[in-house]
């Protein structure tokens, strides 16, 4: 059984149609930009509960945007800094969106930010093993190829 998570806040990871908890049931689970629309704190119990829906052995893969390089195209003047923070730093569609839902008192998409090194030590505390970045531009799961993306795939112990 595969499970994709993505950007579905009201999604509910781990359960089945029927309401049963998945526990250990799961062979492959992935988390397409999802991390971003929670806490830090909130993220932390995420990936857990992921690990325990897999099976030992089980695979995660987790997509997220890049912290660093998008600041790095900000720091070389590759996009504007109301880009960076409305779209890329905050995750709305556009600056003018930005504007028009902050207004509003509606609160941005993104709640964190990760690097590979926070991705990294994030996947280790859950408990995962065998962490390893993927190649974001060439990676078979990804339909959007976005620089500013990264990735890594981890195992739940045997």
């Amino acid at each position: 059984m595969k499970l994709l998570y993505q950007n579905d806040p009201g999604g509910r990871m781990g359960w089945s149609r029927h309401g049963e908890l998945l526990l250990h049931v799961v062979d492959e689970i992935l988390v397409d930009g999802y991390l971003s629309t929670l806490t830090v704190d909130d993220s932390d119990s995420f990936l857990r509960r992921c690990l325990e829906c897999l099976r030992p052995g089980g695979k995660i893969t987790v997509i997220t945007k890049d912290l660093r390089s998008s600041a790095m195209l900000l720091l070389r003047g590759q996009i504007e800094p109301h880009q960076y923070w409305s779209e890329i730093a905050l995750g709305f569609n556009s600056y003018r969106d930005a504007q028009e839902r902050l207004t509003r008192g509606e609160p941005a998409p993104y709640k964190s930010c990760y690097d590979a090194d926070m991705l990294f030590a994030a996947l280790i505390k859950a408990g995962f093993i065998g962490v390893c970045p993927i190649d974001i531009m060439t990676h078979p799961y990804l339909i959007s190829r976005v620089p500013t993306q990264i990735g890594m795939e981890a195992v739940r112990p045997l």
